[in-house]
């Protein structure tokens, strides 16, 4: 999976990407702490999960996402924050973030949700592909609907 984080505590970043490669699976795709240069980036990179912090200079966390989503850019997004009130959290989830997470960051606990994040963009990747193949017209097992009778001299 390709991770991108976007905070601008930078201190963070390394501890995130240190979580982030433990599995061989994953790749740090890129990383930034101001909006403008994480856009462009993110719309460049197949960015397939999002660390972003709801603190931001020009605009928070969460009219960032919108951004992305105005665009169809749709990656996984885990969100953390210095603060824990409701109001955040409830405008976070209901702009499309997956998970949110408190700092101070839990390693334990982090670890544990880029696992279950991780795999649930896995799975729904290769459901995406079994769908294509099996509703795409190139199937090879579909059958033809034009058949002709075998002529055997008989009229």
């Amino acid at each position: 999976m390709n991770f991108y984080i976007l905070d601008q505590d930078p201190a963070c970043i390394p501890v995130l990407q240190d979580l982030i490669e433990t599995d061989f699976d994953n790749s740090l795709v890129g990383y930034s702490s101001d909006t403008i240069s994480a856009y462009t980036e993110i719309l460049q990179l197949r960015v397939d999960i999002l660390f972003i912090s709801f603190e931001q200079q020009l605009k928070d966390g969460i009219d960032f996402i919108g951004q992305l989503k105005g665009v169809h850019s749709n990656p996984r997004i885990i969100m953390t924050s210095n603060g824990s009130a409701s109001i955040i959290k409830s405008r976070a989830y209901n702009s499309g973030v997956n998970l949110f997470i408190e700092k101070p960051l839990n390693l334990t606990e982090v670890r544990h949700l880029i696992r279950l994040i991780s795999s649930a963009a896995k799975m729904t990747k290769k459901m995406r592909i079994i769908n294509d193949i099996s509703s795409s017209d190139a199937n090879p097992f579909k059958a033809s609907t034009t058949v002709t009778p075998a002529s055997n001299g008989c009229s």
